[in-house]
C-alpha cells in the first residue's frame, strides 16, 4: 500500500515534468531549425550573440526541467526502496517473534523471507520502468498534440500564389562585407 501511495503521489507530477521536458526539447529543435535555415540572415545582421544567448536560455530551461524530473524520479525510487525495506524488516522482526514463541520453525521463516525478497526486489526495480513509462506517456501526448493540429494546406493541394505586389524599393550604391574581410 505504501508503494501504491508513493506512485500515485509522484506519478502525475513525474508525467507533468516529462511533458515539460519534451515541450522544451521541441522548442529547442524548432529554434535550431529556424536558425540553421536563416543562417545567412543571422550573419548579415550580426545576431550571433543574441541567438547564442537565446539558445543558452532554452538549454538552461530544458536542463532545469530535466533536473527536476531526475530528482523526482530518484525520490520516487528511493521512497519505494525504503518502504519495501521497512516492510521486509517488519516482516523479519515479526517472523523472529513467531519463531521465538515456537509458532513457526527457523526453516519456515527462512523460506518465507527468501520468497518475500524474491517478490519485493522486482517490485522495487519496477519504479524505474514506471518512470520511463511516464516519460513515454508524456511523449505520446506531445505527438497527439502535433497530429491534432490542422495542416496548413491539404497534402497535394497547389501552393497558393504570392499575394504581395511590387514593393517599389530601389537600392542604389548598396554594398556589404563581413568585418575583417577586404573590400
Amino acid at each position: 500500500p505504501s508503494t501504491i501511495l508513493l506512485v500515485r503521489i509522484f506519478g502525475s507530477r513525474l508525467q507533468k515534468l516529462s511533458r515539460r521536458m519534451y515541450d522544451e526539447l521541441g522548442r529547442i529543435s524548432s529554434h535550431v531549425q529556424e536558425t540553421v535555415a536563416g543562417i545567412r540572415t543571422l550573419k548579415v545582421y550580426n545576431n550571433q550573440n543574441h541567438e547564442e544567448n537565446r539558445f543558452s536560455g532554452m538549454i538552461t530551461t530544458y536542463m532545469a526541467a530535466g533536473m527536476k524530473r531526475a530528482w523526482l524520479s530518484a525520490a520516487l525510487e528511493s521512497g519505494i526502496q525504503i518502504s519495501l525495506w521497512v516492510c521486509l524488516i517488519g516482516v523479519m522482526i515479526y517472523g523472529f517473534a513467531l519463531t521465538a514463541r515456537g509458532e513457526t520453525t527457523g526453516g519456515q521463516l527462512v523460506a518465507f523471507l527468501l520468497l518475500a525478497f524474491r517478490v519485493a526486489m522486482p517490485l522495487a526495480s519496477m519504479t524505474n520502468l514506471y518512470s520511463s513509462g511516464q516519460g513515454a506517456i508524456a511523449a505520446a501526448g506531445r505527438l497527439d498534440d502535433i497530429f491534432a493540429m490542422t495542416p496548413e494546406r491539404q497534402p497535394g493541394a497547389p501552393v497558393p500564389a504570392s499575394t504581395h505586389g511590387a514593393a517599389g524599393i530601389t537600392l542604389d550604391n548598396v554594398s556589404f562585407r563581413y568585418p575583417g574581410t577586404p573590400e
